[in-house]
């Protein structure tokens, strides 16, 4: 079978329902399935996210195991099975726009030296967040431009894509598989909270700049993640920022072992503390949860684990 394009569709959440509308904005592509192939991954043991007819529509259709439970695994397990030259990661709270694999595709050739990308991801809330939240809903993984972004930089930046509809050529996820193979720590990038997965995302993408090709968002693709109401309150939010300056800390560490993630000194400290007194109550919280996720990092890190 020859295809230019893998859909990875893993299945974090399959008691949320949102499966079935993932896979029906999959029928609706332009992209003529015999172009593409469809990969429904799901962990070996548990509960079964899917019956094989929920991919029986699909010329190239497959449920493919994971063997364990996570973000990681599967996209791994995705990476292994895949045969297409571009691979296209999707979770089963992701809704594509009709043409995005039709754009994808189109992107991937128009721009040869580009070799992780996204889009634009919009929010599907379930009910309206309170307003006050507005600054923190990046936490989500959302994204908005009216122009590209690209950059060849080995670190996080604005035009590098996180796991929402997160483009990658197959070279690029090569290097992400051999370097899993040779540093085990990777697989802790997803530790502490199972909600997100910048860490493993970023990982994920940054290896296109090791091959020394460049990361990009475009504003032609399209889609919507379905956000509940329990994800886009005060506590679930505080939580994901404090996961998620965990696993950039640790990214950090990883792809710089030359340089340790440092302490804060006193004078940061100082200057951290004095900024808490003019931020509001909210924003305060906010504040201390990205240090105690960056500062929970370090210790982790100095002590091995």
């Amino acid at each position: 079978m020859s295809v230019a394009l893998s859909v990875v569709l893993c299945t974090p959440n399959p008691r949320s329902g949102g499966l079935g509308r993932t896979l029906a904005a999959l029928q609706t592509q332009t992209l003529p399935p015999g172009e593409w192939e469809l990969l429904l991954i799901q962990p070996a043991s548990g509960e079964r996210a899917a019956a094989p007819e929920s991919v029986g529509w699909h010329p190239h259709g497959r449920i493919v195991s994971a063997p364990a439970p996570g973000l990681t695994p599967a996209r791994r397990s995705g990476i292994a099975a895949a045969q297409g030259r571009l691979l296209v990661f999707v979770d089963d709270d992701h809704r594509l726009a009709p043409d995005y694999l039709e754009q994808a595709l189109a992107l991937s050739g128009r721009h040869p030296r580009i070799g992780a990308f996204g889009g634009n991801v919009s929010p599907g809330f379930e009910t309206p967040p309170a307003a006050e939240l507005a600054p923190w809903l990046e936490y989500l993984g959302l994204r908005h431009t009216s122009r590209a972004l690209w950059s060849n930089h080995e670190r996080p930046s604005p035009s590098l894509p996180r796991g929402a509809g997160l483009c990658v050529r197959s070279q690029v996820s090569d290097r992400y598989t051999t370097l899993f193979q040779t540093d085990a720590r990777r697989g802790e990038l997803d530790k502490m909270a199972p909600t997100t997965s910048v860490g493993a995302d970023y990982d994920l993408a940054l290896c296109a700049c090791d091959l020394g090709l460049g990361t990009a968002i475009f504003p032609e693709l399209r889609l919507t993640r379905a956000i509940s109401s329990a994800q886009a309150s005060a506590e679930s939010l505080v939580a994901l920022a404090e996961a998620t300056h965990y696993q950039l800390t640790r990214l950090a560490a990883l792809r710089d072992a030359r340089r340790p993630a440092p302490d804060e000194s006193r004078s940061q400290k100082i200057m951290l503390l004095l900024a808490d007194w003019t931020h509001s109550k909210l924003a305060r919280r906010f504040r201390r949860a990205a240090r105690r996720g960056a500062k929970a990092a370090r210790r982790d890190l100095q002590h091995g684990n």
